[in-house]
């Protein structure tokens, strides 16, 4: 926003939403490894131990963090994740972390199952780790580089371009007025604004906003630390406690509690609704005839394209004549009228080559430029390409789509919206860009934004943890238990 400019609604709502996670942030200052939380020094215990425990008691554990000299810290922001788990039974649950702002925590687990429980609590950062990613982020758009491909009349030019305006160069700006996005790019020679046909993005890995003493904190030794633990491993009795099988079917809006769901036998469970299993063609065909499923996103949406092209054979995916898909993936099957379309969201993506620039819009914008009626469902998700992006970006992102949706719903209120969370990652490497503290604030802030709306919640996250995924990407076992989520709210 120029320095003049009068603030519009929409960035009054993003700076709102933006102070209130700020707030919540510690902004930590410190001048030595030693003053940081240390996990191998921290312990975890459980509140009101019982000698039994039954399927459906709830279970309290206190984390309280040290740092590496042993100090009691007085502070909160350290990021955990937590889960319970049987691996014997392929077996796993989410823990809800709660700060206590003091240095201790209260992690709150369900026994979802009977037989031998292990807890698993890790800090993922230290609350100095946590904000220094956060400053770092907001602090501009260095992770990231693009470039921009014009051609005219057999001439072409490759220029820099950006969301940051270099004002001392002649540019172009590619805008959104209405939902308030901005794009720019060089203006080559000689060649016009429209000749832009192709953009590319890769990461800048040299460059980083953390001070030397705040990258010790990102070592591969000081990232999911196992967090010591006073007890071995609890026993569940069924205790002729019933499980209720007659659960109803999975519809939008409904209530959202974390955890939300839980697996067993590798299989994920709702806690409120039933998820059915869609293992085979016939099944999905059935479920699916007569639809047409627009799937937006990154390649975690593209991993569910995928997984129901290769298992059902009907489905032919269209020559759409793009150079590798990296943009649009058509699939049809025209004897059961069925329709499968995933398309990559706009910018922020980071895609190391030239890709088309024309075909490209935000998910709000097509959302807009649909009718929308009984057979149509929309199916979208936001995460990793935004984490190495001030968090603004996404915010105003996620207000345009819940507009969108909004006014689609007014529309044609038949309309099955679904939202995906993004999954946990892997944390190798990138870690400054990529940490899941961004995943998690942008998962928080998702269900924020999207509160009251009436449409369906795909819990990756949550999932995802359950099971220690850990991966960007997951094993096709997830794909298929996300999967079967998404169709049971359809059928």
């Amino acid at each position: 926003m120029e320095p003049n400019e009068k603030e519009t609604q929409l960035q009054k709502e993003i700076n709102k939403i933006f102070s209130e996670i700020d707030n919540k942030i510690p902004k930590i200052i410190f001048t030595h490894i030693d003053n940081t939380t240390k996990a191998h020094n921290s312990k975890a215990f459980i509140i009101d131990r019982k000698d039994n425990y039954c399927v459906g008691d709830s279970l309290i554990v206190q984390v309280d963090m040290f740092d590496y000299l042993g100090r009691k810290k007085t502070y909160g922001g350290d990021l955990m994740m937590a889960r319970i788990f049987s691996p014997e039974i392929k077996a796993g649950a989410s823990g809800k972390v709660y700060d206590l702002g003091n240095g201790s925590y209260h992690i709150h687990f369900t026994f979802f199952w009977e037989g031998t429980v292990q807890i698993s609590i890790l800090l993922i950062h230290p609350s100095e780790g946590v904000s220094a990613l956060w400053q770092a982020r907001n602090k501009g758009h260095g992770y990231v580089s693009y470039r921009g491909h014009f051609v005219k009349d057999g001439q072409e030019a490759k220029v820099t371009c950006g969301f940051e305006p270099n004002r001392k160069l002649e540019l172009c700006e590619y805008s959104d007025v209405k939902e308030e996005e901005y794009f720019y790019c060089e203006r080559p020679m000689n060649m016009p604004c429209g000749s832009l046909v192709h953009v590319m993005s890769d990461f800048i890995d040299s460059h980083s906003y953390l001070s030397g003493l705040e990258k010790k904190l990102f070592i591969k030794s000081n990232i999911r630390v196992e967090i010591p633990k006073d007890f071995a491993t609890i026993s569940v009795s069924q205790c002729n406690n019933s499980v209720n099988n007659e659960m109803n079917k999975c519809s939008p809006g409904m209530k959202y509690n974390y955890p939300n769901g839980y697996f067993y036998q590798n299989w994920w469970n709702h806690l409120s609704c039933k998820v059915s299993r869609y293992r085979s063609m016939d099944d999905i065909n059935e479920c699916i005839k007569g639809k047409s499923l627009y799937l937006r996103g990154d390649s975690t949406m593209r991993q569910w394209m995928t997984y129901l092209s290769n298992h059902v054979e009907s489905l032919k995916r269209f020559n759409l004549y793009n150079a590798n898909g990296s943009n649009t993936c058509l699939y049809l099957d025209m004897g059961r009228n069925i329709k499968i379309e995933w398309r990559r969201h706009a910018n922020p993506y980071i895609l190391p080559i030239f890709h088309p620039s024309k075909d490209e819009f935000t998910i709000s914008n097509q959302i807009d430029q649909s009718l929308g009626n009984q057979n149509t469902v929309f199916v979208f998700t936001l995460g990793m390409h935004f984490r190495l992006f001030p968090i603004k970006h996404y915010i105003r992102r996620l207000l345009n789509i819940r507009r969108a949706i909004e006014n689609l719903h007014l529309r044609s209120p038949e309309t099955i919206v679904v939202v995906k969370a993004e999954n946990t990652s892997e944390m190798s490497e990138r870690v400054e860009m990529l940490s899941d503290f961004h995943g998690y604030l942008q998962y928080s802030i998702m269900m924020n934004i999207f509160q009251g709306l009436n449409i369906a919640l795909v819990d990756a996250w949550d999932m995802t943890n359950a099971i220690a995924c850990e991966k960007t990407h997951p094993d096709e076992d997830v794909i298929a238990n996300e999967v079967d989520f998404l169709l049971s709210y359809l059928c």
